[in-house]
């Protein structure tokens, strides 16, 4: 496909580069990019381990060590971020060159503005950046599996997860969502293959884990296929239900002060247990404010939008962000928060403007396109040509809900489907028989 179209592609790898730079300095999720994995980066590279100080140099089992590796060799060559944004790049580039062949649609220059959303979560040096790319290459290997039935196909599948699983263990279960949606009608054809793809990708991602899991039964003498953080963002997530009963503010803070009461580290096994514990007694004393939570978190993914860049910070810098973003926070209300980013100065509240404008753009667009995705998968006369392959997303995007509302909304949690979403919608609408056809063929 490279071959094909040379100047598109060039003028897509320019503007994945513009994106990355406009978005230079990015502050969402920098704190633990800093504090814990380039920390450990460091730690393991002067031969102290897997440790962190935040942990007083102990054996760190948060965060996954995936995106530490990456970390690793960037601070082998200098801590410059050079390797990280190149390793991003790169993925962002070939997910999307493999985005193009899963849906078969030709490549055109009103996608770059659709694109913005998935270019900007891989600009952000963070986890998600891989996952989300990776997520594209499951789903690749997923449909050549489809296609053609072959070992290799499955096995590359699973190894794709596998790797993810390294990154954000909460992916481990993907499969039993892909699996989901074999048992409607439709699928009778494709449903064994799907059963046995799952279990055969699951196995795999399980293989995957198991260098990590070993690790954690010699130092604490049991098996986590998970960082030691899960419970503590499982505890802060109650508090995205306004008004709870239980008191807890959904910041990391949150699981600070409580564990902090106890002696502990949330981050730490020993934290992560009694944060586990204040969860499951949380919800046992009010589950239906727990179910509320869910559907809260649930419609957010709906309207909530998609992490669409920081690029007001090229112009603010980093500190002035954090200033203006304290400002805002502050203020009551959407006229509020309007008025306080007109009173900062136009060198600061036109580019601020520009980026709010774009986020609002996309909180429309995917509303848009997901509901447009839901009622073209699963009408009741859709065609069998793509329909494994878009129940196969249906239930990467189902499982993703899942995850958002039981645990933990944020914009970057709904980018990693959003691709898929996309490409969904682009095949419906790209691939439409033109009112000409129709005409000339009667």
């Amino acid at each position: 496909m490279l071959k094909e179209n040379k100047k598109y592609w060039f003028i897509l790898a320019s503007y994945i580069l513009a994106i990355f730079i406009l978005n230079i300095n990015h502050i969402n999720q920098q704190g633990v990019y800093d504090n814990f994995f380039r920390q450990i980066s460091e730690n393991v590279l002067s031969g102290a381990g897997y440790t962190c100080g935040e942990f007083d140099y102990k054996p760190a089992f948060y965060p996954l060590w995936g995106y530490t590796g990456i970390l690793i060799i960037d601070t082998f060559f200098g801590s410059s971020n050079i390797f990280v944004y190149l390793t991003h790049y790169l993925l962002c580039f070939f997910a999307i060159l493999t985005f193009y062949k899963i849906f078969e649609i030709k490549p055109k220059y009103l996608h770059f503005l659709w694109l913005l959303p998935f270019i900007a979560l891989c600009s952000v040096k963070w986890p998600d950046a891989v996952v989300g790319c990776l997520l594209v290459g499951f789903l690749y290997y997923l449909k050549k599996y489809i296609k053609n039935e072959k070992l290799k196909y499955i096995l590359f599948a699973g190894l794709m997860l596998g790797v993810i699983a390294n990154f954000r263990s909460e992916y481990i279960y993907l499969p039993f969502g892909v699996v989901l949606f074999s048992f409607l009608p439709k699928m009778k054809p494709e449903r064994k293959r799907f059963l046995y793809s799952a279990l055969l990708t699951f196995v795999i991602a399980i293989v995957c884990m198991l260098p990590w899991s070993f690790r954690s039964y010699l130092l604490t003498g049991y098996h986590r296929l998970d960082a030691s953080n899960g419970w503590a963002v499982m505890y802060i997530s109650l508090g995205q239900l306004p008004g709870n009963s239980w008191n807890i503010a959904p910041m990391d803070k949150s699981a600070f002060d409580y564990a902090e009461k106890l002696k502990k580290h949330p981050y730490t096994p020993d934290g992560d247990y009694y944060l586990k514990q204040a969860f499951k007694k949380n919800i046992s004393e009010k589950p239906y404010e727990f179910i509320e939570k869910c559907g809260l978190n649930c419609l957010r993914f709906f309207t909530g939008g998609v992490y669409t860049g920081e690029f007001a910070n090229i112009i603010t810098g980093e500190s002035g962000r954090f200033d203006m973003d304290r400002q805002i926070t502050a203020a009551k209300g959407i006229t509020g928060k309007i008025t306080t980013i007109g009173n900062l100065g136009l060198a600061e509240s036109i580019p601020l403007a520009i980026e709010k404008l774009i986020q609002f753009f996309f909180v429309l667009f995917f509303l848009t396109i997901m509901i447009y995705f839901i009622i073209k998968v699963f009408r009741k006369h859709e065609s069998q040509k793509n329909i494994a392959l878009f129940y196969s997303i249906a239930g990467i995007v189902f499982y993703k809900i899942l995850i958002v509302s039981a645990i933990q909304y944020e914009y970057r949690h709904v980018n990693a489907v959003y691709l898929l979403v996309l490409g969904v919608v682009l095949v419906y609408f790209e691939n439409r028989p033109k009112k000409s056809n129709i005409n000339s063929e009667n």
